[in-house]
This record gives C-alpha cells, structure tokens and sequence, in this order.
C-alpha cells in the first residue's frame, strides 16, 4: 500500500515539475500557479496522518486489551 501511494505521488510530483518547466522554457507568458503544485505535498500529509493516526488507535487498544485480560484473571 505504501507502494502505491509512493508511486501516486511521485507521478504526481514529476509530471508538475516537467510541466512547469516546460511551461517556463517554451512560453513567454508568465507561469501563473494554479494551486495542483501542493497536490503531492498534501498527499503525503493526510497519509503521513492516516498512519499516525493508526499506531495510535492500535496502541490504544492493545493497552485496553490488556487492562480487560488483567481484570478477567482475578
């Protein structure tokens, strides 16, 4: 999984990148930014989150897990 959002967001990265330069080459006309230049950033941000997320709510529950293990063996 982690893979593929590797994958997503470095075409994404990559094909900005080679637009805006070949925007910035071949045309006279100013490069105006038109806000896809943070897509990959913010990509990686929510996933980042999302597994962040994740570890804490296992952590949570393996340490809810053992307070209700302890409880049952009095």
């Amino acid at each position: 999984m982690d893979m593929l959002i590797v994958l997503g967001t470095s075409a994404a990265y990559f094909s900005l990148l080679f637009v805006t330069l070949f925007l910035f080459l071949f045309t006279v006309q100013k490069l105006v930014s038109q806000g896809y230049d943070k897509t990959p950033a913010i990509a990686i941000a929510c996933v980042l989150l999302g597994c962040l997320l994740a570890s804490c709510a296992k952590r949570q529950t393996s340490q809810a897990i053992r307070k209700l293990i302890g409880r049952a063996m009095k």
